[in-house]
């Protein structure tokens, strides 16, 4: 349902430093989910100009299920 709504608002683009949304999305999980995310690693990530809320949703859902079928 989430997904199908994506497109019902006009993206707002801005400049989004994906490491700092990054670890804002682990945070979120690590608080939902109770994953430990101690152990995560990543290489640097670039700063993109995007839509926050979008791109974090993507991260959210990409980590979410990199930490459900590793662990």
């Amino acid at each position: 349902l989430v997904y199908s709504r994506l497109n019902t608002r006009e993206p707002k683009p801005m400049t989004v430093d994906c490491n700092q949304l990054a670890r804002d999305t682990l945070a979120i999980l690590h608080q939902q989910k109770r994953y430990d995310i101690s152990d995560f690693e990543s290489d640097p990530l670039p700063t993109l100009t995007a839509d926050a809320a979008q791109l974090q949703r993507l991260f959210y859902y990409l980590l979410d299920n990199a930490f459900k079928f590793t662990t």
